[in-house]
């Protein structure tokens, strides 16, 4: 039996990790109303988010905060986007 289209392609992006853009932009909705203008969401790879901030005091609260952060994350993502590690940088932007 053939599939619908559109459920064929929502497959088709979950297998190539398309929808981490959508993860990703979420990520930084939520970083830009903790620490405005002061960290970068990177990347997200294997439940990893990789996250950016030039400032060392930012970064430590970024550590402190990451379960509740992760939790924040998890309920609006999907099961192939959720994340299960912070990877913090310092950096600049």
């Amino acid at each position: 039996m053939l599939e619908s289209t559109g459920d064929y392609l929502k497959q088709r992006a979950a297998r190539l990790g398309l929808g981490r853009g959508d993860a990703l932009a979420a990520a930084q909705t939520l970083l830009d109303g903790l620490y405005a203008h002061q960290t970068r969401a990177i990347s997200l790879n294997q439940q990893t988010l990789k996250i950016v901030t030039p400032n060392a005091a930012v970064a430590s609260e970024l550590r402190l905060r990451q379960v509740e952060l992760i939790g924040r994350l998890n309920r609006q993502a999907t099961a192939e986007n959720c994340v299960t590690k912070l990877h913090i940088q310092i950096r600049s932007l």
